[in-house]
């Protein structure tokens, strides 16, 4: 990990970027910094679920993401935020300008994010929604039981 954190400070500094990573911080002070946040920007590849936009998103800040794993499902494309098709640093750049230029359009996302995951994601949602899966595959199968 020092490695890779003395990597990104090099990247940085050549790039003349502001950069503070925060390691193992507590519960208030990550909902502090996505409160404060403007966006979030969620580079993970092959994540199967994604916690961490849902957290964003709770705290009203829209995230950027690559479209791929399991954030096609939490993300949905200009409701709570924006999917870019692959990791091209070019085209996150210019999404995250095009939020960034529009804080009206910045903060309706953010609204809707909350709204979003407070709906979709809390607990008994979530489960209704696993077991209505589960229930329809019982029936594609035509298994009810009967074993």
């Amino acid at each position: 990990m020092a490695a890779y954190l003395r990597d990104l400070n090099q990247q940085a500094d050549s790039l003349r970027v502001k950069f503070v990573p925060r390691v193992g911080i507590s519960d208030d002070d990550l909902v502090e910094s996505l409160n404060r946040a403007a966006v979030m920007v969620y580079t993970s590849r092959l994540e199967p679920f994604g916690f961490a936009p849902l957290e964003a998103n709770l705290c009203e800040t829209p995230v950027v993401a690559i479209a791929e794993g399991g954030v096609r499902e939490t993300i949905v494309e200009g409701l709570n935020g924006i999917l870019v098709p692959d990791r091209n640093p070019d085209l996150i750049g210019k999404t995250l300008a095009k939020i960034l230029d529009d804080p009206a359009w910045a903060r309706r996302l953010g609204e809707q994010a909350r709204a979003q995951a407070i709906e979709k994601w809390r607990w008994p949602r979530s489960i209704e929604r696993l077991e209505g899966y589960l229930m329809e595959e019982i029936e594609k199968s035509g298994s009810h039981g009967d074993r």
